[in-house]
């Protein structure tokens, strides 16, 4: 890696540290195993490692909700989401949608999602999003609109939230990783640049 790669990767960490800020602090307990608990808080199911249970076919109240819950889980465990089957699916339908088929490739989802560090419209457009004012400044919009167009700035935003509605839940449920899992950041207290 060049010294001028090197220089943008750690500029861009700093920077998203910066713009991570709540999402970080809110997440700490989840992205750290604490090896010396041995125990999970009691209100954490120990199967899900959240506040509720992951829900089984048994807990669908009626065909349509069976078939919704046979067709998102496909013989693999069920997301929480489909709690609510009915809200499950156009949700799982939009993620599909937007990281899958949406005018971006894996690349750019990515950006979208604040993890590469280029394309300085998308990371300047979540800053602003996500920032103390929650608000896109005409600029960071136009140039954005320029990038990518009407259906390209729609799917950016509503990718961007996605994330952020996954946040909130994984805050909400209060999850955990498994006891195994190793944290892939590091624990909130070092990172210097989210206060307290």
């Amino acid at each position: 890696m060049t010294v001028q790669k090197t220089a943008l990767t750690l500029s861009f960490a700093l920077a998203m540290g910066a713009l991570a800020c709540g999402a970080v602090h809110a997440k700490d307990k989840m992205r750290r195993a604490d090896a010396a608990e041995k125990t999970l808080p009691a209100d954490i199911d120990p199967g899900s490692r959240y506040r509720l249970p992951l829900p089984t076919i048994a807990d669908m109240r009626n065909d349509e909700e069976r078939k919704i819950f046979e067709d998102e889980t496909k013989g693999s465990q069920a997301p929480l989401r489909l709690t609510s089957p009915l809200l499950a699916k156009p949700l799982g339908e939009a993620h599909e949608y937007l990281k899958f088929h949406s005018q971006f490739n894996a690349r750019e989802v990515e950006i979208a999602v604040l993890l590469d560090p280029t394309a300085t419209t998308i990371i300047q457009y979540g800053r602003e999003l996500f920032g103390p004012d929650h608000k896109v400044s005409s600029k960071t919009f136009a140039q954005a609109l320029k990038l990518f167009g009407k259906r390209g700035v729609v799917d950016l935003t509503d990718l961007m939230a996605l994330y952020v509605a996954t946040a909130t839940e994984l805050d909400a449920y209060d999850t955990h990783l498994d006891a195994d899992q190793k944290p892939l950041l590091p624990p909130l207290s070092k990172t210097p640049l989210c206060p307290q």
